[in-house]
Formats: C-alpha cells, structure tokens, sequence
C-alpha cells in the first residue's frame, strides 16, 4: 500500500469536517432535560441510522480525488466500535448483554465476532458501509449518546482469543510485519460541524455533550473518524557522493525490529490509544519491501549519476527512493539498518553489507512520523545517513522535494 502526505477533507452528509477536539468527550449523559431545555427543535421521530465517515479537512481537493486516495489507504476492513458516554460505562459489556451500553461491535452481525462491527470505505463516498449485515444499524430513540472508536489492522489480523475487553478500554494483542499501517481514531463533533447551522452557543454545548446519538443524527451530524498512525514509517533515498557510484545497487535493507505489541482500540481514556510495544523483547528481521508490499526488485536501485552537477551539495543532487517504506514500532531510540550493497566493476561482482546506526533525535521514534534516510553513497564500502522527520499524515498526495520540504533533521 502507497503512503502519502497531507490531511483529506471531506463532508459528511451537510457538514463538513475541520478537527476540533472538545473537552466533554468523557461526558456523562446530560439527561434529557437539557435536551428538552437547551435546543429549539422538533420533537423527533423515528430513528436514524448510524452512518459514519473517514476524512480530515485541510486541503479544498475534489471530492472523487480525496475518496480515491483514501481508498489507497484504507483498502482493508475498519473495525467500528459504540459505547454509552459515560464515566461509568463497562467495556466487558457486549451488544448482545445490554443494547443501551454497546450501541455497535462485531456480535451485532451475521458473522460475529468480538472485534468492533465490520465496515469499508464506500465507492466514491467518503462514507463507511457496513460489510456484515445488518447493513443498516440506527441510533436508539431515548437519545442517549454514545463514543465512537474506530480501528484500521493493515492486514495485521488478530483472533478474537487475542482481544481483551476490561472495564475500562479494549485491547488486542497484534503481530505486524513491517508493511501494516495501524491506525485509530475515536469521533468528536468538529467545527465546522457546529457551524452548519444557526445554533447558539449554549445549543453547540448540548450538541457536543450529546454527540453522538438519535438527536444528533436528526441534524446531519454525524461521527466523524480522523486516523492517527500508530507506527514510525522509513523511507530511503539514494544521493550520488561520487561521480563512479552509479553502478552501486541497493540489493535489500533489513533492520531488526519488534513485531508484537497491545493495541488499545477503545477508552474511557483516549490518551491510553494506541500501539504498546514495550513488553516485548523479541526482533526479527524485517525487509523494505516495494511500493506494493512485495520483495524488493534487485538490480535496480542505485544513485543517478547521469548529468548530475556535482559541484551542488550532496544533498541537493537528484536522488532515488529505494522501493516503498517500513513501518516499524515507535518508541525505540535506535535502528541498525544493514545495507546489502552490490556492485559490477572490471567483470567482477562484489557484495557488502553496510551497518547504518540511526539513533533518534528526541530520545526515541515517535508514531506518525516520517522519518528520510537520506543515504550519500561513496561507493560499496562508504555510505553516510541523514535523517529528516516529515509528518506522516492519513490521506492526500503530494511529491516532496527532501531538501527543500523536509521539516527537522538530524545525523
């Protein structure tokens, strides 16, 4: 899968979706009196079905391009679940024990499962379809809100013997293989949503507290799942230091690295999200893999030589990516990336492997970050790193030039 920069819009039903995380996302229910007091509105009736979005609002970009390189992303299964807002609400409980606490999870459908219910990116629409049936599932008509957590696996698959529901979160234990994107998200009500309407500022108040519920639903406000990575992602280039480097090709990159971790998908806490590698002490070799996930090509990744000025720094001559990315856990302060180098020269071919340290500048790799190995190669035997740390962020594309664009770097 193809990684990218920038952030999405997109609208969901009348509103639109610019990021405005509140303070009363662990609210206890208001009470129906503040509904009744608080908002202007009809009486409702009837249900509304639950129909959540993916997106983030920071580029205008035609609708079709947005879903088109969100699908790129979110080519595999988002797993959704509901609980009842409230300080008190026990995660052990299931839709199929009380309705009323677990508005959505993975026993409400034909296949069941204790994962969160199933869902997909729609064609052409920003919007989440369910892929088990019931494919229509409503809000429940007291107007009780809920939370809504939302969690994307890459392909990194867990049984359900592997998911522990606790009173106050879920976790699962997860294996990744260096390609799997893990991502999370819990909606919250955002600006742009509060100002579709002529709400006042007292009814913005009761709109967040009872977000997300029949009420909400009624007036086109809906969940709303902006994705944080959970993993560090590498990606490598290649810059000529030499005039004589051009028939030295990178063969592979391996580096050693944790591959099991604890994934909390839901909390009373939303700090607490997130991917927790540190119990294990176990690495394996992981592989840069191409674009497409698959072994990287041989032969084919080396410095561009041709019509190169080398009188400009090195850094500012033309340069290769070298296959896709490695997703890697984050929180360790150092990789050691071996570099299977392999070069041609007076009939002979000759193979080196070359060690290449990278220790983080903060202490330790962050999650959703993007870290540029940019690699000044002097021949098989010399090369030296640079890293620069760009924001890797769901959605968009763009081509980045890495010595004008990228933000921070270090050696």
């Amino acid at each position: 899968m193809k990684y990218t920069g920038l952030h999405i819009k997109v609208t969901i039903m009348l509103a639109g979706a610019v990021m405005a995380m509140s303070g009363c996302a662990d609210h206890s229910y208001p009470g129906e009196e503040v509904i009744s007091s608080s908002l202007d509105k009809e009486p409702l009736h009837g249900t509304f079905p639950i129909q959540p979005s993916i997106g983030n609002s920071q580029l205008g970009e035609d609708v079709g391009t947005r879903v088109s390189d969100m699908k790129k992303e979110l080519w595999d299964t988002v797993y959704i679940y509901s609980y009842k807002k409230d300080l008190s609400t026990n995660y052990t409980i299931n839709s199929t024990d009380d309705k009323n606490v677990c508005l959505l999870d993975g026993l409400m459908q034909d296949v069941q499962s204790q994962h969160g219910k199933k869902s997909m990116l729609a064609d052409d629409e920003p919007y989440l379809t369910w892929t088990n049936n019931p494919k229509t599932v409503y809000f429940h008509d007291n107007n009780q809100p809920y939370d809504m957590f939302a969690y994307y696996l890459d392909g990194a698959y867990t049984p359900d013997g592997n998911i522990t529901k606790s009173d106050d979160g879920i976790r699962m234990e997860i294996t990744v293989n260096g390609y799997n994107d893990i991502m999370s998200a819990k909606a919250a009500v955002t600006e742009e949503q509060l100002t579709s309407g002529s709400f006042s500022e007292k009814d913005k108040q009761a709109i967040i507290d009872m977000s997300f519920s029949n009420i909400t639903a009624a007036w086109n406000i809906q969940p709303i799942f902006q994705f944080k990575h959970h993993m560090s992602r590498f990606v490598f280039y290649l810059y000529p230091a030499r005039e004589d480097v051009g028939n030295v090709y990178i063969e592979s990159i391996c580096v050693k690295s944790k591959t099991r971790g604890v994934f909390t998908v839901a909390s009373s806490a939303v700090g607490n999200m997130g991917v927790d590698f540190s119990q294990e002490q176990e690495k394996v070799d992981m592989y840069l893999p191409e674009p497409d996930n698959t072994p990287l090509v041989k032969d084919r990744y080396h410095p561009i030589t041709e019509g190169v000025d080398f009188s400009k720094p090195v850094y500012q001559r033309p340069y290769t990516q070298v296959g896709g990315a490695l997703l890697l856990p984050p929180g360790e302060s150092e990789y050691v990336f071996d570099v299977l180098l392999k070069q041609e020269k007076n009939g002979l071919v000759m193979f080196n492997t070359y060690p290449v340290t990278l220790t983080a500048s903060g202490g330790a790799y962050e999650p959703g970050n993007q870290y540029n190995v940019k690699l000044a190669v002097y021949g098989i035997m010399d090369i030296r790193p640079q890293v620069t740390i760009t924001p890797w962020v769901f959605g968009g594309s763009i081509t980045i030039d890495p010595d004008e664009d990228f933000e921070n770097s270090y050696n």
